[in-house]
């Protein structure tokens, strides 16, 4: 696949285009690095091919599975470990980074001390919720206005201030 998937540059001058001919460029290389001690081989895809489709338009959005609401009821805690949601790992309590011993004190409690508040919490999980419709009304309105980092509100494509592509002159 490497040598087969070549990419004509017609934007090359015509000394360019001759010498091209011979070596037509890949659109993916592969590139060795030796970020260590050690040496990784990486495939990398050309910046020609990576400049086009940085100019297509984005036309989905894609978002965290935690982010969207569940359409499948959450599993029941059985542990401080297991339960949330279906396909993604969920923390039974949220800690920040530096909390590594609450949170190694939380894993070794047994479950015989925390089964009530296991319980108590697959309770709350079985309860449906109604969605207040002025909220989300609000939050559909500032989701089309562009969405704000600030309020969590996913930003919308326009938007996002993804890295300008490089002109074309300098990604030769």
């Amino acid at each position: 696949m490497l040598k087969h998937m070549k990419l004509r540059v017609p934007l090359l001058t015509k000394q360019q285009q001759t010498e091209n001919k011979k070596n037509a460029n890949s659109i993916l290389y592969t590139v060795y690095r030796t970020p260590g001690n050690f040496t990784e081989k990486q495939i990398k895809v050309h910046p020609t091919v990576l400049h086009f489709f940085s100019h297509i338009p984005q036309t989905e959005l894609e978002f965290d599975c935690t982010e969207l609401p569940c359409l499948v009821p959450p599993l029941p805690w059985l542990s401080v470990t297991t339960g949330g949601y279906l396909l993604n790992q969920t923390d039974f309590v949220r800690l920040p980074l530096s909390a590594g011993q609450q949170d190694a004190r939380l894993r070794s409690l047994p479950i015989e001390k925390i089964g009530g508040l296991l319980d108590s919490i697959n309770v709350l999980n079985s309860c449906p919720w109604k969605i207040n419709k002025d909220v989300l009304d609000l939050l559909i309105d500032i989701f089309q206005r562009g969405g704000s980092r600030h309020l969590s509100v996913p930003v919308s494509v326009e938007q996002a201030k993804l890295s300008e592509p490089l002109p074309l002159e300098k990604v030769f």
